[in-house]
């Protein structure tokens, strides 16, 4: 949780996704960032921000095919929640 969090009124927590068992896993991480924020007595805002980093250089090749791939993840993820 980072320092900006207050109890009961605001939660901030950054993370980082490694992958592994695919191909090019290795090569790139996903960069999380969570913020919860109460908005009423019994309400509360969540906003999800995910970026794709890369740790070396891939070919233009792979990294048109995995964004996509990504992009079509965290898609996926909010039609759950």
């Amino acid at each position: 949780m980072k320092a900006c969090s207050k109890p009961g009124q605001i939660y901030v927590i950054d993370g980082d996704v490694v992958n592994s068992g695919i191909p090019y896993a290795d090569s790139f991480y996903v960069d999380t960032h969570y913020c919860l924020i109460r908005t009423g007595e019994n309400e509360t805002s969540l906003s999800i921000y995910a970026q794709l980093k890369y740790k070396k250089t891939v070919w233009t090749l792979v990294k048109s095919k995995t964004f996509p791939f990504f992009y079509t993840l965290i898609l996926i993820a909010h039609r759950k929640t």
